[in-house]
């Protein structure tokens, strides 16, 4: 009864940890974590799309299971990313900058939201924003 008893407790904490494993784990690395607290480390472990660790090696090793792909990266170094197939990084910038006048749906309202926008910000030296539609200004060279 007790060699039962110990096989099962044994298939049920490797059960657990295969469970608890990562899919990928980086060991041996440069990581630059971009955390002013915890700038560096050394390891990361990765399962499904998340990140579940980032720290010193002999804390990766409980994240690592038979079915764990392990890369050595022998001090390389691992950096934090965006990845984005196709991006406008400073037209993206830009559109959280100063006024919006997309949901505007005439002439007078593109100008009322600019007044607006003036008077909620007194103190800037100029107006900026995005979502500008000539089509609404009546059309023309002179589209004052």
């Amino acid at each position: 009864m007790k060699m039962i008893t110990a096989s099962v407790l044994a298939l049920c904490a490797s059960l657990a940890h295969a469970q608890d494993a990562a899919d990928l784990v980086l060991k041996n690395a440069f990581v630059l974590t971009m955390d002013k607290e915890n700038p560096e480390a050394q390891a990361v472990a990765v399962r499904g799309n998340q990140i579940v660790y980032v720290g010193d090696v002999g804390g990766v090793e409980s994240l690592t299971g038979e079915n764990t792909e392990v890369l050595d990266l022998t001090g390389k170094m691992v950096l934090p990313g965006y990845v984005s197939a196709h991006d406008h990084v400073l037209g993206s910038a830009w559109s959280t900058l100063g006024v919006d006048l997309n949901a505007a749906k005439d002439k007078e309202e593109t100008l009322q939201m600019l007044r607006d926008y003036v008077a909620e910000n007194p103190d800037l030296p100029i107006v900026v924003g995005q979502g500008y539609n000539a089509t609404l200004m009546g059309g023309g060279a002179d589209c004052r």
